[in-house]
């Protein structure tokens, strides 16, 4: 199982179905020190950003390592993952804005 830590989108219980196919385990995560901004090319779809003192709630999803690749076709090519550690002590990957294809 790979733990992946979303804040946007993927919180909503039927776009996980959608790219998923099915309900996946999950529970309410917070990651400190980061900020939710949004994407410099999908102006509508948020990324975050390190930033001290700030937070961003989120929902922490358990997935099968089978299901990485529906979730990376989902965030495209413009975000990458990188490893965090949530409030909970929790390490997780995180979706963040892929910044050598945006710009």
């Amino acid at each position: 199982m790979t733990q992946i830590f979303v804040y946007g989108t993927l919180k909503d219980f039927a776009t996980r179905v959608s790219v998923l196919g099915h309900e996946v385990p999950n529970h309410l995560d917070s990651l400190s020190n980061y900020e939710i901004k949004p994407h410099s090319v999908f102006l509508i779809y948020p990324t975050i950003e390190k930033c001290e003192g700030k937070g961003v709630d989120g929902c922490l999803l358990k997935v099968k390592d089978d299901e990485i690749p529906k979730l990376d076709r989902y965030e495209s090519g413009l975000y990458k993952k990188i490893e965090v550690k949530l409030d909970s002590g929790t390490i997780a990957f995180a979706y963040i804005e892929n910044k050598d294809l945006s710009e």
